[in-house]
């Protein structure tokens, strides 16, 4: 029992039942404007953000008549063969990249994009303009003409089917949000303002009349007549196959939107493009933006040179270039300039920096199907270079657990001061402490972001953490400083174009050669291989950073050749063993992992077998467990001694199969070995033996979740969360007790759907395997109910735990602990559902019980005391409740400490006492120091958190500062809303409560709003005949006398008075309703109702509270108003001397 108080009358009825208890641009001279910058140019690559890709000489010309100005170059990439342009076209830094000369076609293009997106990192959207072929349609396109592709599909991607037609496999491809937001505002401005691209074709292009609109006649043939000149152009073709078409009023170009079809070959035949154009619905086409599209999404602008077909016309290439370039200079002007602070970049299989810090032959990778270069750790590397005194933070962002472990590290590291901070959460902090100037540069690496739910939205529970909300969205604590920088890395490409806000995606270009040497010779002492034995290793491993850099473990630490190494590589091809790398299928293995990689890391397994069957045998326990930080004392138990843990160890961070955490306290695995010892294993029959060995020991080592166990249950918890749900295991006893004792802490943390879904799973299965009165069992039916008390589920709860009662009665007796523990549950149901009579008498005998078998100073004794504390204040025992609560809490906090549960616990009891008992201000001081506490211990959004500030808002509001308690007020309504829903009890409470307060600020018309709505839920979730629900009906009646609304009031009381008619047997909820009832009666002088309804009132509260209570005497002075008012003098006095 929480020690919530029913249905508090002060402030005329007024509350709910309150209880006792987130610059500047490229170098060349055109002329006409562009000039070389007159500011100081970019310094670094990263101050680039637009991509403006050419196929041609003739584009790439356009493009640079478009910049404002020009920069200075800047160092290239070792491996970039790109020449590039530096500019800027207003606030824009632009790199112009041109494919190499008579190559053409997709592949070339992404070629051109990768070795660029790489090069100048900060890239945020891509351009793809130059000449295209338009297609002859409703749309009336023209030679000069531009098309702006809305979507592009590769055209010659498919199959051939049964009638030899071709079926178009290739799904649509959509530039970036950011630059379709920017189309959709510049075609509103030519709807206004008509198109500046006629202007800007004059200024820019006015001394180059090459590019000028050609004097030849612009020809569109039929598509079935063939051009039939032997040089392009079409004076000898036959003029009466052209197609007639309107002369059009003007010689600018229009603009065209739609689906662009990109493809290797150029499209030379009229019949073929109309085929396809109608079943692709495709307005031009053009031969590279499809290759573009997976490495950054970009936006394809084309100006119409030819129409598609075997008439070619060049006289028309140059205009076509100068006004799709226009059209792209015209696009920038309404682009927003963002400073690329956040970096998202998709990486199928990112790089593991650790491993480089902390092991010196450590991997390179940690994903099985990456082919990248360690493309993050480079980035890394050149922002140090860029930037002598920054900081590199690298951070695990699997799950919620591993990023807040990330942070601390970073708090760790910079030397934050937290301990001057307890009640603020390290996000928050690392927030506040990196988002400020002066702390100078700094890199953060999200490492293997793939989880949406951890960065927006609703969280799973293996992402949330006890020390921050459930329901927090990471993204808002992320740090932001313009000096600075996040890289994410991720798998996810629709994680990765919300976390790059729009869409900058880069996405990791594979390993060349020279990539993969140098990786390779990099891990050698001495190199002396041929470089076709390294190409055929290359090859071999296909180009697989992880695995190269394996291989090269391998090699050095046995002291191998290559050709030696080869050899084995070959022998093993034909051994069982070759089950890892070809017949191997995983439990949530990806299609695209390649089986190159289990031959190689075959290799280094059998090798450690030979070497140290201990080690063997330590991995493939742990690779059952989560990747990262697993600490030792889950290894201990497989090890007879330290000195052979302490050898086995060492024998796997030789071989870099393990790496130490960052703290030094426990292990982290690369993914790849993890999928390789599972492969292994099942390949071996080993699978099940050492799945069923990771449940036991994690049972043994997870603990019970008392409050003294907590840092252990949260090291666990990624772990324990990995194991319940992805193997299955014969050791169904050891899997339902770990799922008890996770679900137990759980549901201290707040996280009560998590913890109601393991309880679950744990009551079902030792319900099937040990019978329904099995201690074990009754232990998790009792788990369950508390659960589903904490989520509001009373008649749920009630139901399972009074079988649960009369089952422990009947098999451990009525005094066991046990026995004892479920009927104190069973006495908080029924509080809750305000059966407070039965409640009280089954909370006096736990009270007995327990005194008797544990002693009056025992934590369980001591949290029934707290409990009748509760009662005492219900019976009106104010003083004495208030001295057994002081002297409660003294004692709790001696025998358990200051910050313990339950020392907070009856405190909170006791700054309500306080409260009540009109002690405002020392209440408000004690809950301001125990928010601070509970907010420490549980996290701001905790429910016992939130309690701490609701009963603050109500000390507050008692003192008159209403609008202090309303604003606190509403921030615990959505710290409600998002741990535990609309509908609980508790929002509810707090939703009543703030109509109050807004009633007690005068804002009736919001009050009596949201009265409305509190009613409406209570209706649906109480029913509308119950007490609290006709009390919510009560207060909008109040509210709306004093509104002026009597005919609403009249309807609406006729309907409380016919309800509460029904009403049998009361108890205080239902006498709290009655008094109010009588209280409106009687502001509407109806005395004779009111009189009666006050008889009842008094009646009911002499039989319930008795004839002293405080409530009672309370009616009695009330009935004395209304016999005034009737000039019934001698009863008022009378009633007023009682």
């Amino acid at each position: 029992m929480d020690g919530r108080q029913p249905w508090h009358k002060d402030h005329a009825e007024a509350s709910f039942p309150q209880p006792p208890k987130r610059q500047k641009s490229f170098q060349g001279d055109w002329g006409n404007g562009i000039h070389k910058s007159q500011n100081a140019s970019p310094t670094s690559h990263d101050q680039y953000t637009i991509a403006w890709i050419c196929a041609l000489h003739i584009e790439m010309a356009a493009a640079h008549a478009m910049l404002d100005e020009i920069h200075e170059t800047l160092p290239m990439h070792a491996d970039d063969s790109n020449a590039y342009i530096l500019g800027n076209i207003k606030q824009h830094n632009v790199v112009v990249a041109c494919l190499p000369e008579g190559r053409y076609g997709l592949n070339n293009a992404a070629n051109v994009l990768t070795h660029l997106v790489r090069t100048f990192p900060s890239i945020r959207a891509g351009l793809m303009v130059g000449i295209g072929g338009g297609v002859p349609s409703k749309a009336d396109i023209r030679l000069g003409d531009i098309v702006v592709g809305t979507r592009v599909m590769q055209y010659d991607l498919g199959k051939i089917v049964g009638d030899g037609q071709m079926q178009h496999t290739a799904t649509p491809k959509i530039p970036q949000q950011l630059l379709g937001t920017a189309v959709s505002s510049l075609r509103a401005r030519h709807e206004r303002e008509g198109s500046r691209i006629p202007s800007i074709l004059r200024e820019k292009f006015k001394e180059h009349s090459e590019y000028h609109r050609p004097a030849s006649p612009d020809c569109l043939f039929l598509s079935t007549y063939d051009h039939v000149s032997q040089t392009s152009a079409c004076d000898e073709c036959d003029h009466s196959k052209l197609v007639r078409r309107r002369i059009r009023e003007t010689d600018d170009p229009l603009i065209h939107y739609g689906t662009i079809a990109s493809g290797n070959q150029v499209m030379r035949s009229g019949t073929q493009r109309d085929n396809i154009a109608r079943q692709l619905d495709i307005i031009c086409f053009e031969m590279e933006a499809a290759g573009l599209m997976d490495i950054l999404p970009c936006l394809p602008i084309r100006g119409i040179c030819d129409y598609s077909d075997s008439h070619k016309n060049k006289e028309w290439q140059r205009y076509a270039a100068a006004a799709a370039a226009s059209y792209a200079r015209e696009l920038l002007t309404v682009l927003p300039v963002t400073e690329a602070r956040v970096k998202a970049t998709y990486m199928p299989n990112p790089p593991e920096a650790r491993a480089r810090v902390a092991v010196e032959n450590g991997l390179v990778g940690e994903h099985l199907e990456m082919k990248q270069g360690p493309f993050s750790l480079e980035y890394a590397y050149r922002f140090r270079a860029q930037h002598s005194n920054a900081s590199i933070f690298w951070i695990h962002a699997e799950n919620r657990s591993r990023i807040e472990q990330g942070f601390n590290s970073i708090a760790e590291e910079i030397g934050i001061p937290g301990n001057l901070y307890p009640s603020t959460s390290i996000f928050a902090l690392v927030r506040s402490w990196l988002s400020k100037r002066l702390r100078g540069p700094w890199l953060m690496v999200l490492d293997n972001a793939d989880d949406s739910d951890v960065f927006f939205g609703k969280l799973t529970s293996e992402s949330s953490s006890h020390s921050t909300p459930q329901h927090d969205c990471l993204w808002d604590f992320l740090p932001q400083s313009p000096n600075s920088a996040i890289l994410f890395t991720t798998r996810n490409k629709r994680l990765g174009l919300d976390l790059a806000g729009g869409g900058d995606l880069i996405s990791v270009p594979p390993m060349k050669y020279s990539e993969a040497k140098l990786l390779f010779t990099s891990r050698l002492q001495t190199t002396q291989a041929s470089e076709k034995s390294m190409e055929k290793l290359f090859d071999l491993l296909e180009y697989l950073p992880l695995a190269i850099a394996q291989a090269a473990a391998v090699i050095e630490r046995e002291s191998l050749s290559l050709d030696q190494y080869l050899e084995r590589y070959e022998e093993t091809e034909s051994a069982p063993i070759n089950l890892l790398s070809e017949d191997f299928k995983d439990i949530g293995r990806e299609e695209q992992d390649k089986n190159a990689v289990f031959k190689t890391w075959s290799i280094s397994f059998n090798q450690v077998r030979q070497e140290n069957m201990r080690a063997a045998e330590l991995l493939s326990l742990m690779s059952f467990y989560d990747r990262q930080g697993i600490p030792e004392l889950l290894l201990r138990q497989q090890l007879g001694t330290s000195s052979q843990l302490e050898d086995a160890l060492s024998t796997l961070k030789g071989y870099s199969l393990i790496y130490p955490s960052h703290d030094g306290k426990a292990f982290d695995m690369h993914r790849l070995v993890q999928l390789c010892v599972k492969g292994w294993l099942q390949g071996h029959n080993e699978y099940s033996t050492w799945a069923d060995a990771a449940i036991v020991a994690l049972c043994e080592a997870y603990p019970t979740a008392e409050h003294e166990n907590w840092a252990q249950c949260a090291l666990l918890l990624p772990h324990a969360q990995r194991i319940m749900t992805a193997f299955p295991s014969t050791k169904i006893d050891k899997q339902a007790t770990l799922q008890f004792n996770v679900a137990w802490y759980l549901d201290t943390q707040g996280r009560y759907d998590s913890a109601e879904s393991l309880h679950g799973l744990a009551l079902e299965q030792r319900t099937l395997r040990l019978g329904q009165e099995h201690t074990d069992t009754l232990m998790s039916s009792n788990g369950l109910a508390t659960v589903l008390l904490h989520q509001g589920k009373y008649a749920q709860a009630e139901q399972l735990l009074r079988k649960t009662l009369e089952a422990r009665w009947r098999t451990l007796g009525p005094r066991h602990e046990d026995t004892l523990t479920s009927a104190s549950t069973l006495s908080s149901i029924l509080w809750g559902q305000g059966k407070y009579e039965e409640a009280e008498h089954l909370l006096l005998q736990t009270l007995d019980g327990r005194k008797a078998v544990l002693g009056s100073r025992h934590k369980d004794t001591m949290e029934s005391i707290k409990d009748h504390v509760v009662f005492l204040w219900y019976n009106g025992k104010y003083c004495e409740a208030e001295t057994t609560i002081q002297d409660l809490a003294d004692d709790m906090e001696e025998m358990l400490g200051p910050n313990h549960p339950s020392t907070l616990a009856s405190k909170s009891v006791y700054a309500s006492i306080l409260d009540v008992r009109g002690k405002h201000k020392t209440a408000e001081l004690l809950f301001n120091d125990l928010f601070n506490a509970t907010k420490q211990l549980y996290g701001k959004e905790h429910p016992e958190t939130l309690d701490c500030l609701e009963r603050l808002s109500w000390t507050l509001a008692n003192q008159g500062r209403f609008a202090e308690a309303r604003q606190i007020k509403q921030q615990v309504l959505e710290g409600y809303e998002k741990t535990l829903g609309k509908d609980h009890p508790e929002t509810v409470a707090s939703y009543f409560n703030l109509s109050i307060l807004l009633f007690q600020e005068g804002k009736l018309e919001a009050a009596e709003g949201l009265m409305r709505d509190v009613f409406i839920r209570l209706k649906s979730i109480s029913g509308e005949d119950h007490p609290k629900t006709i009390h919510a009906l009560c207060w909008t009646i109040r509210l709306q006398q004093l509104r002026g609304k009597f005919k609403d009031v009249y309807d609406t009381l006729s309907t409380v008075m016919a309800k509460v008619a029904t009403w049998g047997a009361p108890n205080l909820d239902m006498l709290i309703t009655e008094d109010f009832v009588a209280s409106i009666l009687h502001a509407q002088n109806q005395n004779d109702a009111a009189e009666q309804m006050y008889q009842r009132v008094i009646a009911g509260g002499i039989k319930v509270l008795g004839k002293l209570h405080p409530e009672t005497l309370k009616s009695k002075n009330n009935l004395a108003d209304v016999l005034q008012a009737q000039d019934k003098h001698d009863e008022a006095e009378q009633l007023y001397r009682e």
